[in-house]
């Protein structure tokens, strides 16, 4: 949050999942869910205009959490939606890393889906920050992303899943599109 802070200028507000930081609660979908929710009320109730950033597996989650059809009917104003080192589905990634044929995946693999997710948000704008040198998430199932309405995808020079350092620098420039 603070290197977030830092490099936009920006309030920043990092949420600590179930099971991670002092959120001892289950680690599962709903608690996710409820705890990104939660978040972004907070964020909402203290700021007119909010922009929602995802790092990575909290990507998916917040995506998930803001299509909620119940939470997206609260009077909230998201000026945009910004997903870093985030997969399309949990089912393309594991067509990305194993290479199992994605209608397989497809069928087994349902949570953790960004894509449908997004496929929600029609009036918020949503930015996709990947690199190439992502290992954990392959950039060919970026595509994914860049097949969809709505989504804007930008290559970051990190050099690795975990170097969030170039993608914050790249977020500032994405922050000013919103």
């Amino acid at each position: 949050a603070a290197q977030i802070n830092q490099a936009t200028g920006r309030t920043t507000y990092m949420v600590h999942y179930p099971g991670y930081g002092r959120n001892t609660s289950a680690l599962n979908m709903n608690n996710m869910r409820k705890v990104t929710q939660d978040a972004i009320g907070v964020a909402a109730r203290a700021h007119e205009r909010i922009i929602l950033v995802g790092i990575s597996i909290g990507g998916a989650i917040l995506a998930d959490a803001a299509a909620d059809a119940a939470f997206l009917h609260q009077t909230l104003q998201i000026d945009g939606i910004v997903l870093m080192h985030t997969f399309p589905s949990l089912a393309h990634l594991t067509h990305g890393l194993f290479r199992i044929p994605l209608c397989i995946t497809r069928s087994f693999v349902r949570d953790y889906d960004t894509l449908a997710a997004t496929g929600k948000l029609l009036y918020i704008p949503v930015h996709v920050i990947n690199t190439r040198a992502d290992k954990l998430i392959p950039w060919h199932i970026t595509d994914a992303f860049r097949n969809q309405r709505g989504i804007t995808v930008h290559e970051s020079t990190a050099q690795n899943h975990n170097d969030f350092t170039a993608s914050i620098q790249m977020l500032d420039g994405v922050l000013e599109r919103l």
